[in-house]
């Protein structure tokens, strides 16, 4: 899975090492460990950023195309512009699931499907040797719209309209530079 996380995935490392602080723990010279935590970005300007910088490794390594990602962006800024900036915690959490979660069992769905197709003497557009491309295709179309519809719009639009707090539904497994 070709996971990053944008909480430490981007520009400026050492600059936003600084300013971003993911639970955990790393070693202090005298043999203890230090609590640490890396925070995503505090807004969809950073989080741009961010995937940016992950889209360009993807494009670099070959494993997915340019139009794909470029649709996943805009798909993430029309989020962004429809729902506002009091949702972008939920937003982001969002993202991170649909990238860490949701794309892998996309890409396990169509290795399965090509398997199945191919021992029917058919074709299928999915490739082994490059096996995130089809599925980060398929990220912006219909077939996801249940997981943006379960996981960020139905809550955002509780959320704006007041009915529930962000609380709700903000799990604290993608936390945010706030």
């Amino acid at each position: 899975n070709p996971f990053a996380d944008l909480a430490i995935f981007g520009p400026y490392q050492v600059r936003l090492q600084r300013k971003m602080a993911m639970a955990g723990l790393i070693p202090v010279g005298d043999g203890t460990y230090r609590r640490v935590e890396f925070r995503g970005p505090p807004d969809v300007g950073v989080w741009t950023v961010h995937f940016v910088v992950y889209k360009n490794t993807l494009i670099m390594s070959k494993a997915v195309g340019l139009n794909p990602l470029e649709r996943y962006i805009k798909l993430i800024h029309k989020f962004a512009r429809e729902y506002g900036s009091r949702v972008w915690h939920l937003l982001y959490q969002a993202d991170h699931r649909f990238r860490l979660e949701e794309l892998p069992d996309i890409r396990r769905r169509l290795a399965k499907a090509a398997e199945a197709v191919k021992k029917g003497g058919g074709t299928h557009p999915y490739d082994p040797e490059r096996p995130w491309h089809l599925a980060w295709q398929m990220a912006t179309g219909e077939k996801c719209e249940k997981f943006w519809k379960d996981e960020f719009e139905k809550p955002a639009t509780a959320v704006r309209l007041e009915l529930a707090r962000l609380g709700e539904f903000v799990d604290g497994d993608a936390i945010i530079h706030a």
